[in-house]
């Protein structure tokens, strides 16, 4: 990671009053292999640092990014099919960096304390865009210890609930494993593909499926008969995020006779509900860190074709006409990525 400090340049979701995006926000982004900051008040970029490669994923609860490095010079140049991918560390506001070795597809904890990965073992060969040979799953706290908490198999990291990691064995695609980083595991009988999200408390998951798309309860790491179904109205559920609080989650809707738009629902008010002035949507959304808003990339409108980042509060309300409320923060045509928002 290369670092450089220059510069250049009351929510509710049920629409009731609340309040505009925080002046004093800012938005993490990547714009090509440079990583930068956007004060949302004064609109003055600052650029933190560059990456060898554009693999990075940003901690939702810390200051921590995990960025993935080509371990040999000669390695291809895209991420996701380096032979020796080597996975760092990097803390925003400090600087610190921790290298944990031979490792890639980070994921992080709702809290931004640890970082879940795989580590490829020695034997693993690539050959194109496929490779073979196990992994381990791994748990690196950042600037302490690291575990293994799976050893070598066939394994992908599919998310979080609460303090409990959800992986998917290609061994046996009928069930996931449900991990604690103490390394005690759960088998719970769902398919990898029914797997959408689960939120932060680890209090409810969004099962997906071709007849029924529901949240069901989880209970000390298990999945209960406590289910709710989700009216998508014939709409198909696409990238998102639960609020941070677990009170709700933002997602793409896609399907029917609209353009893909953002929409809110949580376990008690389960319907679809259409984010005002989100059509177009071409990303998953990101909730301000006090919960108020929702950036998303769209397009924008015109000949230009240029991706937006709008920011906008979280209501539904339709009675309430809260474009003027948005704000436009920045605007490419390719090679930008939106971290997270920062407060």
């Amino acid at each position: 990671m290369a670092r450089d400090e220059k510069g250049d340049g009351s929510h509710a979701r049920d629409g009731s009053p609340q309040q505009a995006p925080s002046e004093s926000s800012s938005l993490l982004f990547l714009d090509g292999n440079s990583l930068l900051r956007l004060d949302v008040a004064s609109g003055r970029k600052t650029r933190l640092g560059a990456f060898p490669a554009p693999d990075v994923r940003a901690s939702p609860g810390s200051g921590w990014i995990a960025y993935v490095v080509p371990g040999q010079p000669t390695a291809e140049a895209h991420p996701d099919f380096l032979t020796d991918p080597r996975l760092r560390l990097f803390d925003v506001g400090s600087g610190g960096e921790m290298i944990l070795g031979r490792g890639f597809s980070p994921l992080w904890d709702p809290s931004g304390s640890k970082v879940a990965y795989l580590r490829s073992s020695p034997s693993r060969s690539c050959d194109g865009e496929t490779c073979a040979g196990g992994v381990s799953v791994r748990v690196a706290w950042p600037g302490g210890r690291t575990e293994t908490i799976l050893e070598k198999g066939s394994y992908g990291l599919l998310g979080w609930a609460g303090d409990r990691l959800l992986v998917a064995d290609a061994s046996d695609t009928t069930h996931i494993l449900s991990v604690a980083a103490s390394g005690n595991r759960l088998r719970l009988p769902l398919a990898p593909s029914q797997f959408w999200g689960a939120s932060p408390d680890g209090r409810w998951m969004v099962r997906v499926g071709t007849e029924e798309t529901m949240f069901v309860r989880l209970r000390a790491g298990r999945l209960t008969t406590d289910t709710t179904p989700i009216a998508l109205g014939g709409r198909l559920l696409a990238a998102g995020m639960w609020a941070a609080d677990s009170s709700g989650v933002a997602a793409m809707a896609l399907g029917g006779r609209d353009a893909p738009e953002i929409v809110l629902f949580s376990p008690e008010e389960p319907e679809l509900r259409a984010l005002p002035h989100s059509s177009g949507v071409t990303g998953a959304p990101l909730w301000s860190s006090e919960g108020h808003a929702l950036l998303f990339p769209r397009v924008s409108g015109g000949g230009a074709r240029k991706v937006i980042a709008s920011l906008c509060p979280a209501s539904v309300n339709p009675s309430q006409d809260r474009k003027g409320e948005c704000r436009s923060l920045l605007s490419w045509r390719q090679g930008v990525i939106l971290l997270r928002m920062e407060q």
